[in-house]
């Protein structure tokens, strides 16, 4: 393991069956080659060194500090007017922070300045069933616990997520139900908390034991729905005509994403746009030998999918060394199909602005298995932890 350093560049050599990385070491400067038969995208899909920053009209007028949450650090908001630009899960995990009288500092007040609303649900933060499962009076040990609790979870999740695909319409009437039993008494208004669009068109934000409705609940926090005219000395004037007054002004305006820690790929010379690519199972790219993309769940845990899929990795990296393979190839036409590119990215259908501007940069799905992303815990179980490795898509070579 290489702290600070950066694969900047990824090339593939038919010839010597094996992959070149391109490293930088950010401590010394220096730049170095590492060979390896096999690569493992493990990088996620956020670009860390900058987020999703718009501009504003007149923002260099306003006379406080502009911040973006990819680069906080050592902020002095203490008794500061503070208004975040957002309404994503930084925004809902910033504001009740911000106003926690607890911490070390406490903003004068925080107001979450949104153009339109998210679904929110409270979640416990905490959850003891595995300990009274696996209690003192228990038949259970904790590892049966743990399976059961496990499962429970997938399963409840799983069958939330159905149903606000077959029935949105209720689904969206339970959320609004629970948004407005926690904020029974704070004086704000429902609607904050109710989009014109379908659960998961766009991700649920959870929020752990309702804190962000505790904050909304008192003196130092709000919730605006508008739109932004101009920045001002002071703060931000809304299309409204409100203005909002601010210290410091926080513009949680979302993420950037990128493949492969934003390395560039080429195989024998040749650049390859990952983004025109289909996925293989969600795990290996189109037309590009002995590399593997880890993508989690956008409608679950991340790491529930990568579970899955680094045991598949494992599978089929023993299955190589077994038969003494040394390149593995997925194609997307057999004798007998072919797989047709869709629009959807590996992300699915998500509308989520981040996904939308990073269309080009993501692989995308197939038309038809496996190369069509089902986002379903159950089927992905079955196929990447059961189904046989050699199949017609994938060409194994040694």
């Amino acid at each position: 393991m290489r702290y600070q350093h950066e694969v900047k560049q990824l090339s593939w050599s038919s010839s010597h069956q094996q992959w070149t990385a391109m490293v930088k070491n950010h401590a010394s400067g220096e730049v170095f080659k590492i060979t390896a038969k096999f690569v493992v995208g493990a990088t996620g899909y956020y670009d860390y060194e900058q987020g999703y920053r718009p501009s504003f009209n007149k923002e260099a007028d306003f006379q406080g500090e502009i911040i973006h949450p990819q680069h906080w650090q050592n902020v002095d908001y203490d008794d500061k007017k503070v208004v975040i630009i957002g309404s994503g899960a930084t925004a809902m995990t910033l504001l009740p922070a911000l106003v926690d009288e607890k911490g070390g500092q406490c903003a004068r007040h925080v107001t979450m300045l949104q153009r339109s609303p998210t679904y929110v649900a409270s979640v416990p933060g905490d959850d003891y069933t595995l300990d009274w499962l696996a209690g003192k009076f228990s038949p259970l040990s904790k590892e049966q616990a743990y399976t059961l609790l496990r499962t429970r979870n997938v399963l409840i999740q799983q069958g939330t997520y159905r149903a606000a695909i077959l029935a949105p319409k209720l689904m969206k009437a339970l959320l609004k139900r629970g948004v407005k039993t926690e904020l029974n008494g704070s004086g704000i208004d429902v609607a904050h908390f109710v989009p014109d669009y379908n659960p998961w068109d766009q991700r649920i934000c959870a929020v752990p034991d309702s804190d962000l409705f505790k904050a909304l609940h008192g003196k130092r926090a709000s919730v605006v729905t508008d739109q932004i005219s101009h920045f001002t000395k002071t703060g931000i004037m809304l299309d409204s005509g409100k203005h909002l007054d601010a210290d410091i002004i926080v513009t949680a305006t979302g993420l950037k994403l990128q493949m492969l820690g934003g390395a560039k790929v080429y195989i024998d010379g040749q650049a390859i746009d990952i983004g025109s690519r289909m996925t293989y199972k969600a795990v290996m790219i189109e037309d590009i030998p002995n590399m593997v993309a880890l993508f989690g769940y956008t409608n679950a845990s991340w790491t529930l999918k990568i579970d899955l899929a680094c045991q598949y990795v494992m599978r089929l990296l023993g299955y190589m060394h077994q038969h003494r393979y040394q390149v593995v190839l997925p194609q997307a036409q057999t004798k007998d199909a072919k797989a047709l590119t869709q629009t959807d990215t590996v992300m699915g259908a998500l509308s989520s602005g981040y996904v939308k501007r990073a269309q080009h940069e993501l692989p995308k799905q197939g038309d038809i298995y496996p190369w069509r992303v089902t986002n379903n815990y159950l089927s992905d179980r079955i196929m990447l932890k059961h189904r046989k490795i050699k199949d017609d898509w994938l060409r194994f070579s040694r």
